[in-house]
């Protein structure tokens, strides 16, 4: 045996050794686990986590070590795909790697005989993510409704201040045990804060003299994906951490004292002084003299942002690797014509600035990366970065990594976040929404109803805004699938033709969808029932759960105005007819109306709804008011029109 084999033998018998001690009781499971068949404070789940354990040290090497163990018990069908485990982890520059797997499948039959089978290490194995992130994956064998499953691994991070990271203790299933023991790096003062509803209590105690902390929560509902939600993680129950302060060693007999980030103008001067972030903001670009020279003949500073925007989204391409520094420089982006999203945006502030332009780089954090604490000023809180821009006196927020969103409009993806303007004078945090802009969708139906109770019509579409980027961005990126979610799914038996868009490439004018259709109608007898609620997009109510743990978070108001014209034939006659209405939530900002009317002189009807939100965040306090209002509003936009056959 050579001695890299006798040092990994050795390296894994002492991870084995640490967790033994550490987690003692390893595979013994209690008479109430063994009997649990459901979790009474989320009878939903399909499993519960039993528990998720952490411990975290450093070793002689300052490495961040955490010791992970993890307890699972599958409780339905569904939940055996939780057999299938994934373990994420930073692997760039080997700055992590993950250890000392060990994992097993406990199951006992109805006379309660217990039978265990261990995971082989040639079940594991590595995927490579991203450039940055890996997994290591196992799927447990023999797994079925009532098994438990247990693993335990080691993570080691190359830096202990650079990986202490949040702890989790909420997952998407429900836990009901989750602690976390932290030993804190000698010389070192961490702040932490928790974040937790006040109705799930936790226990915090510290040990001054060990230097550890210790954290822990019970019976914890699973988060599971709620529509118009956030980031995840921006409400699960966790704890996070900051290096405050970090005492150096003596020189000459005196020590130092080392102060990280204090506020957010020492987080703007230190990434301005990475050469990977403000080393890059001056960049002469080889080969764009002839881009300038157009922009700079443009007569307006709007007409100069719009050219470069469209020059670099058209250009450049994204290597899909999210990041707010240029570790290679762009110059290096520039020349192969593909980079990072943060090497994307900040050429075109380089070429922004060299068109003589009011342009500084725009550090964001986008809806699915998770909110910005403001009391916590930390650069790494942002997944990228946009450009900012002020031209004839209107703000821009540019991605040039998006291909749909014009430079006019603020990307929906950092609608309702903070964002870092990064000035070395003025820079300052901002909060990202639009109050002007909307979702707006018009639809216009022209349709006529057969004797036999089939229609037949036209439907034109005109998405305005935020409405035009969504549609188009669907659209393209799979044409069947957009023709199904949105006009196909909900009307049983219907058929489309002659689809057809206009001005996908003219960013300044709305999206026209035209299209003719025909679906057979409901008949009970002598009686057919006619929908009015066509291509609407609010065909089913997103807001049916009992309960909700997050913000509704639309990003943007919406306006939707529906109207159809309905001819009929000289056979049926009205029966029913939906009523007039109007109806308003307490705080008057959703609205939803209805007019039908009969046009006697063509035998036809003409019916119009209109539905307006006039806000696009409303808190997790405020749900239980905007469902009863959606059920109030579905239940009308469900009312069909009922005619008779003519005696």
């Amino acid at each position: 045996m050579n001695k890299v084999s006798l040092f990994l033998t050795a390296l894994i018998l002492i991870s084995v050794s640490v967790q033994a001690q550490l987690f003692p009781n390893y595979g013994i499971i209690s008479q109430e686990e063994r009997l649990l068949k459901e979790c009474q404070f989320d009878k939903e789940a399909e499993a519960v986590y039993l528990f998720h354990e952490g411990v975290s040290n450093y070793n002689d090497d300052y490495n961040l070590i955490t010791e992970h163990h993890v307890r699972l018990k599958i409780l339905k069908e569904k939940g055996i795909e939780y057999a299938n485990v994934i373990i994420p982890f930073y692997s760039y520059g080997d700055f992590e790697f993950i250890s000392g797997i060990e994992a097993l499948v406990i199951n006992y039959d109805e006379q309660g005989n217990r039978s265990e089978q261990k995971l082989e290490r040639k079940s594991i194995y590595t995927k490579n993510t991203t450039k940055y992130h890996s997994q290591v994956r196992f799927a447990l064998p023999s797994v079925k409704t009532g098994s438990i499953i247990e693993y335990k691994y080691r993570s080691t991070m190359k830096y202990y201040v650079n990986g202490l990271d949040d702890w989790f203790f909420q997952e998407e299933l429900p836990v009901m045990k989750s602690k976390y023991s932290l030993t804190i790096l000698p010389n070192c003062e961490f702040s932490y804060m928790f974040h937790k509803s006040p109705s799930l209590p936790a226990d915090v105690k510290n040990d001054p003299k060990s230097g550890q902390i210790h954290f822990a929560m019970n019976n914890i509902p699973g988060l599971r994906d709620e529509p118009y939600m956030d980031a995840r993680k921006d409400y699960l129950q966790r704890v996070t951490f900051q290096l405050v302060s970090r005492q150096d060693a003596p020189v000459y007999g005196q020590s130092t004292k080392t102060k990280y980030s204090a506020t957010w103008q020492q987080v703007i001067k230190e990434i301005m002084d990475e050469s990977s972030f403000g080393g890059q903001l001056n960049k002469n670009l080889d080969g764009n003299e002839d881009l300038i020279n157009s922009v700079k003949a443009s007569k307006t500073n709007a007409g100069k942002v719009k050219l470069v925007f469209d020059y670099v989204r058209n250009n450049m391409s994204w290597n899909n690797i999210t990041s707010i520094r240029s570790p290679d420089g762009i110059k290096n982006a520039w020349n192969k014509k593909t980079g990072t999203n943060g090497e994307i945006n900040l050429i075109l502030i380089n070429l922004l600035k060299e068109a003589g332009l009011v342009v500084d780089p725009l550090l964001v954090s986008e809806r699915y990366n998770g909110k910005v604490n403001k009391d916590y000023p930390s650069a790494d809180q942002f997944n990228t970065v946009y450009a900012y821009v002020l031209a004839d006196n209107k703000t821009f927020y540019l991605n040039a990594n998006d291909k749909f969103t014009p430079p006019g409009i603020i990307p929906a993806t950092i609608l309702n976040t903070t964002a870092l303007i990064v000035d070395r004078k003025s820079g300052r945090l901002i909060t990202v929404s639009d109050e002007e802009l909307q979702y707006r969708d018009i639809i216009n139906i022209s349709t006529k109803l057969t004797e036999d109770g089939k229609i037949s019509g036209n439907a034109f579409l005109s998405s305005q805004d935020y409405a035009r980027v969504k549609r188009l961005r669907e659209y393209q990126q799979d044409k069947e699938k957009y023709l199904e979610n949105n006009f196909l799914r909900h009307i049983p038996g219907i058929r489309i033709d002659s689809f057809a868009l206009k001005n996908e490439q003219i960013d300044s004018l709305e999206l026209e969808q035209k299209f003719s259709f025909q679906f057979p109608v409901q008949q009970t007898g002598e009686y057919f029932f006619l929908p009015l609620n066509l291509f609407s997009g609010f065909e089913s109510n997103p807001f049916v759960a009992a309960h909700r743990f997050t913000h509704i978070n639309f990003g943007y108001k919406q306006v939707l105005s529906l109207n159809t014209i309905i001819q009929l034939p000289q056979t049926l006659t009205v029966d029913a007819l939906p009523k007039p209405i109007k109806l308003i939530n307490n705080d008057q900002t959703v609205v939803y109306t209805r007019q039908i009317l009969k046009d006697e002189a063509n035998n036809g009807l003409v019916a119009r709804i209109n539905i307006e939100l006039k806000k696009s965040l409303y808190t997790v306090d405020e749900y239980y008011s905007v469902q009863e209002f959606y059920k109030k509003m579905f239940a009308l936009l469900n009312e069909q029109i009922v005619l008779k056959k003519k005696n």
